[in-house]
């Protein structure tokens, strides 16, 4: 993927988590730009992020840890953790155990001024844990209530949109971010088809793709 400008992405909320920043190519060595991820502890913003100016990779402790030239692939990975973290650069262990400010990791961003990144980006974090429940029937021209718990809820995550399996069911109403219990609202039509049908639930999230399955009833 290549970036320019500022670009934002919310990854859920996780206490520890993997990247792997693999093939990064600068177009240019005269411009410079962060990579990071940020969070919040006890309502302060906080931030993890590696830096590139003029050739030089600094890390979270500004200390230069590479040179880079322009067209010139390599690779930074590493761990993030509640209270400390590790990395590699071109699959070479560089810092362990290096102690960091407790956070909660919500966010990652990538900073450009000047020029372009070309990079393979990957973050690997724990699943949330969750929990889906809904009514057994309900008549097809009214609404029902799916309930997603999330059962962490020091870990909340973000919903972006959602499907059903059943095309004539429309989902009207979606929480924006679960803390604890939120509702979804889902309605129906003249023109469903009534019975029992299994149906299945997907919800696109900051936190990956949350999906459950249950059987309903659909009455007249």
């Amino acid at each position: 993927m290549i970036f320019s400008g500022d670009t934002y992405r919310q990854i859920g909320s996780a206490k520890r988590l993997s990247f792997n920043a693999s093939g990064i190519i600068f177009n240019n060595i005269t411009g410079s730009a962060e990579l990071g991820f940020s969070g919040a502890w006890n309502g302060t913003t906080k931030a993890l992020e590696f830096s590139f100016s003029s050739g030089k990779l600094m890390d979270p402790e500004n200390r230069y840890i590479y040179s880079y030239l322009s067209e010139d692939p390599f690779s930074i990975s590493g761990d993030i953790n509640d209270d400390y973290y590790q990395y590699y650069i071109n699959e070479q262990p560089v810092c362990f155990g290096q102690q960091k400010d407790q956070n909660i990791i919500e966010n990652f961003y990538v900073k450009i001024r000047n020029c372009t990144l070309d990079a393979d980006i990957k973050i690997y974090a724990d699943a949330p844990s969750y929990s889906i429940s809904q009514p057994s029937s309900f008549p097809k021209t009214e609404s029902y209530v799916i309930n997603v718990t999330n059962k962490n809820s020091n870990l909340p995550f973000t919903i972006f949109s959602g499907d059903l399996l059943n095309t004539s069911l429309s989902i009207t109403n979606l929480p924006l971010r679960v803390t604890g219990n939120s509702d979804i609202i889902v309605t129906g039509d003249h023109t469903t088809t009534t019975g029992n049908f299994a149906e299945e639930i997907t919800l696109y999230s900051s936190a990956g793709n949350i999906t459950g399955g249950f059987n309903v009833e659909i009455t007249e």
